[in-house]
């Protein structure tokens, strides 16, 4: 009976172990698929700012430089864009949206500042690059940079 015992103890250590063990490397997997999931979102962030590169600068162009080839290669251009912003959505993740225009610590990295009386400090001038929230964890998978107002 006391062997039984023994042995009985040994095996439950074993398994304690085990289980230890498996909970470990679950969490590493965990941790692991994170961070793929988190590259993977920044490589879809990067694609929508590649998009809306070409939309400023096709934006600026004359309408007499369009043709209707041109035309359509836009349109095709903007639906990818949208495509990609859809599986982002998807994936809880957002463009940051700034209360009141206003710069808000964490969410954003100011990249530069200028002078305007007429507005007040830290509203947000211009938007360099958009940020991104991942609303499930409520973080930044980017942040926006801008440039805001700072009256000295």
């Amino acid at each position: 009976m006391k062997e039984q015992k023994e042995f009985l103890r040994e095996k439950l250590i074993d398994f304690q172990r085990e289980i230890e063990s498996l909970k470990k490397k679950n969490k590493d997997q965990e941790i692991y698929y994170e961070k793929k999931l988190t590259t993977m979102n920044l490589n879809f962030i990067e694609l929508v700012d590649a998009f809306e590169t070409i939309e400023d600068n096709l934006a600026a162009k004359d309408e007499s430089f369009f043709n209707i080839a041109s035309k359509k290669l836009m349109k095709n251009m903007l639906s990818i864009k949208k495509k990609i912003l859809r599986i982002l959505k998807k994936n809880k993740i957002e463009k940051i949206k700034f209360k009141d225009n206003l710069a808000t610590i964490g969410l954003c990295k100011i990249v530069d500042t200028v002078e305007d009386e007429d507005l007040d400090n830290e509203y947000i001038k211009e938007t360099i690059k958009y940020g991104y929230l991942d609303n499930i964890k409520k973080q930044p998978i980017r942040k926006a940079e801008l440039i805001t107002i700072k009256n000295i």
